[in-house]
């Protein structure tokens, strides 16, 4: 990713593994900062712990504890910057 996020907050959903898990640490390498939601604690635990690997300073990566409180202060205009949402989904095919 080739733009700059830094200022810039971005919510990633599917941020767990994947395209999200992607999005997430192309946006870190950007210098956003994160908030990221995933169905599974592990894996956004293993997300989190590579953004940090990739330099993302403590109190830029925030998950689900941490993010509703931080996206109700951010949308109630006690932070300044945009929200970026970027959205990721994924499809298991039935059989």
């Amino acid at each position: 990713m080739s733009a700059d996020f830094t200022g810039k907050t971005a919510l990633i959903t599917g941020a767990g593994r994947g395209i999200g898990r992607a999005v997430a640490l192309g946006l870190a390498d950007a210098g956003a900062r994160l908030i990221l939601i995933a169905r599974s604690a592990d894996q956004l635990a293993q997300t989190e712990a590579m953004a940090r690997a990739r330099g993302v300073a403590d109190g830029q990566v925030l998950t689900p504890a941490q993010s509703a409180k931080a996206l109700i202060a951010h949308l109630s205009g006690d932070e300044t910057g945009a929200i970026w949402n970027f959205t990721s989904a994924s499809a298991a095919s039935a059989g």
